[in-house]
C-alpha cells in the first residue's frame, strides 16, 4: 500500500475471476469465526461490525473496479510479484491474517463464555461511526491512489508515481491511518477487551511497516523524498 499513485491508466489486466472468488470467501471468514466461535447468532452488536465491515469492504471494491480496475488485479496478483519486498510478506501475514483472526476468536469467545469487558453500551455504539470514519479514510487513500497494493514493492510496470492529493495532502499513509483507527474500534464495538490485545500488535506491526515502506519509497520512487519534506507525517498530523 504505498503513498503514491496516479490518475491514468496503464492498460493493466482486469481482475480474474478467482480474485472475486477469495474475496467472497474473505467476506464469509469473518463472520463464520466471529459466530462460530460465540457459539450463537443473536448477538447484536456482532451482526453491526459484520455488517459495516462488509459493506465498506465491498463498497471500496466496487468502486474500485469502476475507476481502478488495474488496482484490484494488482492486489489480487500482488504475491506473485518477484520483487514485492520480502519482509512486508511476513507483516501482511501478521496484519491480514494472524492478528484478525485472533481479533475474531477472542471476541467471540468472550461472548460464549459472557467475560465481563467493562465497557458501557455507550461506547460500543461510539465506536460504530469510528470504524465506520476509519474504514472510510482508507476507502478514500485506495481510491485516490490506483499504486495501493497489498504488498509493498516499487510498480514500475504500472508506471509508479507520486501522488499528493486527497488525503495524501495530509499524511503520507493514510490508508494505513485508518487501519489503525479501524483496528482499535473493532475490540470496542465487539465489547470485548481481551481483543485489543491483537489489535494492539497491529498498531506495532503497522507503525513498523510505514516506517519500512518509507524508507523504501525513499530509496526507490523517483520524487518521493521531494513529496515526503512537502508532506512531513507519515500517520498522524503534527505528530508523526
Amino acid at each position: 500500500m504505498t503513498s503514491a499513485g496516479a490518475s491514468r491508466s496503464f492498460g493493466q489486466p482486469k481482475p480474474a475471476w478467482r480474485g472475486h472468488v477469495r474475496f467472497a470467501v474473505s467476506l464469509l471468514l469473518m463472520p463464520t469465526v466471529l459466530f462460530g466461535t460465540a457459539g450463537r447468532v443473536t448477538w447484536l452488536f456482532g451482526w453491526l461490525f459484520v455488517c459495516v465491515t462488509v459493506a465498506l469492504t465491498v463498497s471500496v471494491r466496487v468502486l474500485s473496479l469502476r475507476w481502478h480496475p488495474d488496482l484490484i488485479a494488482e492486489r489480487d496478483n500482488a504475491i506473485t510479484h518477484a520483487e514485492a519486498k520480502q519482509w512486508d510478506r511476513l507483516l501482511v501475514a501478521v496484519l491480514g491474517g494472524l492478528c484478525p483472526l485472533a481479533l475474531w476468536i477472542i471476541a467471540g469467545l468472550s461472548q460464549r463464555f459472557a467475560l465481563p469487558s467493562g465497557l458501557p453500551t455507550l461506547i460500543q455504539w461510539l465506536a460504530i461511526p469510528v470504524i465506520v470514519s476509519s474504514g472510510a479514510l482508507s476507502a478514500w487513500a485506495m481510491l485516490t491512489n490506483r499504486f495501493f497494493s497489498s504488498l509493498v514493492r516499487i510498480q514500475r510496470d504500472r508506471g509508479h508515481t507520486v501522488v499528493s492529493t486527497g488525503p495524501y495532502a495530509f499524511v503520507r499513509h493514510p490508508g494505513y491511518a485508518g487501519m489503525v483507527l479501524f483496528n482499535l474500534g473493532s475490540p470496542l464495538v465487539l465489547g470485548a477487551v481481551w481483543a485489543m490485545i491483537p489489535a494492539l500488535i497491529v498498531l506495532a506491526v503497522l507503525v513498523l511497516r510505514t516506517a519500512m515502506e518509507d524508507a523504501t519509497l525513499h530509496r526507490e520512487l523517483d520524487g518521493y523524498a521531494d513529496y515526503a519534506r512537502r508532506v512531513r507525517h507519515r500517520l498522524v498530523p503534527g505528530l508523526w
